[in-house]
């Protein structure tokens, strides 16, 4: 999969330690969306590039899930990421933080 360009919105500002702390669990939470390339890629076929954003609810838990395809549409393959990134949970200090447009590419 690809790299992750990190853009957040907030409602009060991050700092950049937040940041670099909320990239790196990102990219650890990240390796869980490589088990649907693993389950839909056998299938054949399976490339091209999403994107997928979320918002870290008060409690640490993600609501507001989407996945967009960005160039080939998968729908089982988008419901796999989907169902996957919906279990991630954050510290409740990021309660509040969206997480928009991190792109998800399988060559």
């Amino acid at each position: 999969p690809g790299g992750s360009t990190m853009q957040m919105t907030s409602k009060a500002s991050a700092s950049n330690d937040v940041d670099k702390a909320l990239i790196a669990l990102l990219s650890e939470r990240r390796r869980k969306l490589d088990l649907c390339v693993q389950r839909h890629g056998k299938l054949g076929g399976l490339s091209g590039r999403w994107e997928y954003s979320f918002r870290i609810s008060p409690d640490g838990k993600t609501t507001g899930v989407k996945v967009r395809a960005k160039s080939s549409s998968h729908k089982e393959f988008e419901t796999c990421l989907k169902d996957k990134i919906k279990r991630w949970s954050f510290p409740k200090a990021y309660g509040g933080i969206k997480v928009t447009k991190q792109p998800y590419i399988v060559n």
